[in-house]
């Protein structure tokens, strides 16, 4: 028996609203975004359903798009519902519709949706900026683009240099400059032994050596 399509398989767990919303009758994350399981080049992943749709119903999509809803519906995947945006549309529209608490101005916890986490991994403003761009406190910023957060979200995505990254040795405060950076990705001493050396923290070494930060200065090395 040949295996389903994609385009079958979404519209078998599909339920016609009255809304005219087509919504998924399946898995679905926190948000109610609908999550299907498909065969990749790199093997199975859980993608959102509403860019399955996109794809197989409307045309391909490019890895940093952002496809949003006109409806505000989740786990609805009608493709007449559904547009590409920027990150500074599905801001908007998060904040307008209450999505997204407005950061200070709010009495409870910043909301974020798996679209509002990718345009906050792909957006190269520093990370204080972003945090006041998006409402959100920099240690949310932080996890998410180190991974720490919404990392099936994020999957498959390539950071851009963020703004802090670029500053590098120009910052006021830097202790390391770029010379500095590549000898320390390629030292292979317990890392406490050369965060002393260097005047700097653990954390920062781990950072360097897992390329959280200072990617440019690492760009074509690999760590021994």
């Amino acid at each position: 028996m040949p295996r389903k399509t994609i385009k079958e398989r979404l519209l078998v767990r599909s339920v016609r609203a009255d809304s005219g919303c087509l919504e998924w009758h399946g898995k679905r994350d926190k948000h109610g975004y609908g999550r299907l399981t498909v065969e990749t080049e790199a093997g199975r992943k859980d993608r959102f359903t509403h860019r399955l749709a996109y794809e197989e119903f409307v045309g391909p999509l490019n890895s940093g798009d952002l496809v949003l809803h006109k409806c505000d519906n989740p786990p609805c995947f009608e493709p007449t519902h559904l547009y590409v945006g920027t990150q500074a549309q599905n801001v908007r529209d998060a904040i307008s519709r209450n999505r997204h608490a407005a950061g200070d101005r709010s009495g409870r916890s910043a909301k974020i949706n798996g679209e509002i986490a990718r345009a906050i991994f792909l957006d190269p403003r520093g990370q204080r900026r972003a945090s006041r761009y998006y409402g959100l406190c920099e240690a949310a910023i932080f996890a998410i683009r180190h991974r720490r957060a919404w990392v099936a979200e994020t999957d498959g995505l390539v950071a851009p240099i963020y703004e802090e990254e670029k500053a590098g040795e120009m910052h006021p405060f830097a202790k390391l400059t770029s010379e500095a950076v590549k000898r320390i990705f390629l030292d292979t001493r317990a890392r406490s032994v050369v965060a002393r050396e260097y005047g700097v923290g653990p954390t920062t070494i781990f950072s360097i050596w897992h390329r959280h930060t200072w990617r440019h200065a690492t760009e074509g090395l690999k760590r021994p």
